[in-house]
């Protein structure tokens, strides 16, 4: 009877351990997503080729600065060149109901289409491409299609609950951050999206006027955005530094290393940058405790 109640005793003891265990144990580490989105000019590309073009230039970058590469599961890519195309129907309903004349954004996808569709078929995919990108200025339904395709990738990350990380280049800074600024926060969710802009022309004040009515000291980080990093080259014409063009000033310039035998624009070269790869090392160790992560 005596060695019953000790093995009953000893059996409570491990089913309490266990418990104990359970409870206490830490949560998993959650990696972060990791969205790259693109620029001008891709309309008709092999997107899946892209993006693991794209990430192994970006795994090259965090390389050098002694972070492992990305799972490939964690990188995905925001892609809306196809709804900028002028024969695309990819548009949003954004006209008031009462109005039933041609506004101006129907006027220049018409003519742009038009004169994309008169090229030789040959260069006709370029073309298209061309006059797609410049609709994203001109046609405020082309613009609103775009951001919200970026910002559909954006929301199924968040809904995973996991830290998400934009990598948004050239024409793709203005498409994110046109998604991002009206994005409302979701008391429900938590909205931890850090956001790296390479190559972009958001520090362009005549840009930015043209595309968002903005300038000076208008530019604001988005309420959703935990922390901003922003890639340039200062022999990028498209591209400018942020800090002091940003409100309130909480964004991390950095230059690039990058030769200049190399074009200063090109996003492979971008995402190769030492510059780079620093900017998504902080965004990861920031919302991550991994190993590689440096000691603070």
């Amino acid at each position: 009877m005596r060695g019953n109640s000790s093995m009953r005793i000893l059996s409570l003891a491990v089913v309490l351990v266990s418990c104990i265990g359970a409870t206490y144990s830490p949560a998993p580490e959650l990696r972060p997503v990791v969205i790259l989105v693109h620029g001008r000019g891709q309309l008709g590309q092999d997107t899946a080729a892209l993006r693991r073009e794209w990430k192994r230039d970006l795994d090259s970058s965090l390389t050098l600065v002694g972070m492992p590469r990305l799972a490939d599961a964690d990188v995905r890519l925001a892609w809306y060149a196809d709804v900028l195309d002028p024969d695309s129907e990819g548009s949003c309903a954004i006209r008031a109901a009462s109005d039933d004349s041609l506004g101006f954004g129907d006027i220049a996808r018409g003519l742009l289409g038009f004169l994309a569709n008169a090229v030789p078929p040959d260069d006709s995919r370029e073309m298209r491409g061309l006059m797609g990108d410049l609709l994203y200025a001109l046609d405020p339904s082309k613009q609103c299609a775009a951001e919200r395709r970026v910002g559909d990738v954006i929301e199924a990350a968040a809904r995973e609950d996991r830290p998400v990380i934009v990598v948004a280049y050239s024409l793709g800074s203005l498409v994110t951050y046109g998604y991002l600024k009206s994005r409302a926060p979701d008391a429900k969710r938590t909205n931890n999206l850090r956001l790296v802009t390479v190559g972009s022309p958001l520090g362009v004040r005549a840009i930015r006027e043209m595309i968002f009515g903005e300038g000076g000291d208008t530019l604001r980080i988005p309420p959703t955005v935990t922390a901003w990093e922003n890639v340039y080259d200062p022999n990028d014409f498209f591209s400018a530094p942020l800090e002091g063009v940003l409100y309130p000033h909480s964004i991390h310039d950095r230059p690039t290393h990058a030769s200049e035998r190399e074009d200063p624009h090109n996003l492979g070269r971008y995402l190769r940058d030492r510059a780079t790869g620093a900017a998504v090392m902080r965004a990861i160790c920031e919302t991550t405790k991994a190993a590689a992560c440096p000691k603070s």
